[in-house]
């Protein structure tokens, strides 16, 4: 297999509008107002079983999606101002994305973890005290979260 480079330089996107525009002659990345300076330099990735692709700003604490070949799809999230508290499909800082096999998308957060379902909409909160810093999901839907300080949690699976 070749490699393809679907969104070159994440940690530095240039300019765009709603309208995609970019540079004369370069192809479409993601279509939402972002200016360069603003830009996440911290960024989570995920995959579903489709080749969605989901991109997590830890500094706009929104998740991006775009499509197999890099087209934008959606987005959703927000930052929570409430620090310490948490607001439903909103984030504090979020640290980590994935997907399950039902497609369901985890965000880790300082409180725990927010599950969203296939649709984007906000299904649920796992609380964790010290919150979630990165999260692994196994074959059978188990997932696995690190919470503060460097402790390792397993859940079971959840099923739909």
């Amino acid at each position: 297999r070749t490699a393809k480079l679907l969104l070159p330089r994440a940690y530095d996107l240039p300019s765009f509008t709603i309208r995609s525009e970019l540079e004369p002659h370069s192809p479409s990345i993601l279509s939402y107002d972002v200016p360069a300076n603003t830009a996440d330099t911290n960024i989570s990735m995920a995959v579903d079983r489709s080749g969605n692709i989901y991109a997590l700003g830890w500094d706009s604490s929104i998740v991006l999606k775009c499509g197999p070949e890099g087209n934008s799809l959606s987005k959703f999230g927000a930052p929570a101002w409430t620090p310490g508290g948490w607001q439903r499909g909103l984030f504090y800082f979020p640290d980590a994305i994935l997907i399950d096999s039902y497609g369901r998308i985890y965000v880790a957060d300082t409180n725990g973890v927010q599950v969203f379902g296939v649709d984007e909409k906000y299904l649920y909160t796992i609380a964790l005290d010290g919150g979630a810093d990165a999260m692994a999901i196994d074959s059978e839907d188990n997932l696995y979260v690190v919470t503060y300080p460097a402790q390792v949690t397993k859940l079971a699976a959840l099923k739909p």
